[in-house]
């Protein structure tokens, strides 16, 4: 419903988006669960939802993603020429091929794609704040995210439950999906009786 908005540009525009989308929401207990770029937009709505002293997420979990503190090091793709950008998305696999190769529906996915991809590459936040949430790390074994910088994570929140290692690169959350509900579900189990 929204593909012809235009897209976020910043992650200030995200993240206020989602906190006033979650102020329309119930009270009811929440997580967060951010894989990839989401973990850090989770990250940062966690940080505004904390600062303005609204109600916080029971469970944080990041996964797949370096923490927000470290900066974005593999090359630009935001601005390339479209032809060029569509190859460097193939080549990261999280893509079906038939999509890429049909020009309608990229001409339709191009313009948030370029945006995410901006957000990615110039988003860094240096201020390591220790959040008053308990933190789960899920990463892929076969990722290339280096271990230091997933284990970053750890240093933001108050309290963790580590890091849990899933079998999978870096979209482990769509090929491992039973593994992951799996650990989700176990570490969920603390707040059903709640």
């Amino acid at each position: 419903m929204r593909i012809f908005e235009q897209p976020f540009q910043t992650m200030s525009e995200i993240v206020n988006a989602v906190v006033i989308a979650l102020g329309k929401l119930d009270t009811k207990p929440f997580c967060f669960y951010g894989h990839s770029m989401g973990a850090r937009v989770a990250y940062e709505v966690s940080l505004m939802l904390w600062r303005f002293q609204y109600r916080l997420p029971l469970h944080f979990f990041a996964s797949g993603s370096s923490a927000p503190c470290v900066p974005y090091t593999k090359d630009h793709i935001h601005d390339l020429p479209n032809n060029d950008f569509i190859v460097k998305i193939g080549e990261l696999n999280g893509s079906p091929e038939e999509v890429l190769a049909n020009k309608e529906i990229m001409d339709l996915l191009l313009p948030a794609m370029r945006a995410d991809f901006k957000i990615i590459e110039t988003y860094c936040n240096l201020a390591k704040l220790n959040i008053p949430i308990k933190l789960s790390v899920f990463a892929g074994r076969e990722d290339d995210i280096e271990q230091e910088n997933i284990e970053k994570w750890l240093d933001l929140f108050k309290t963790t439950t580590g890091i849990h290692w899933i079998s999978g690169d870096h979209y482990f959350i769509d090929k491992n999906k039973t593994d992951v509900l799996d650990k989700l579900n176990m570490l969920l189990a603390e707040y059903r009786n709640d």
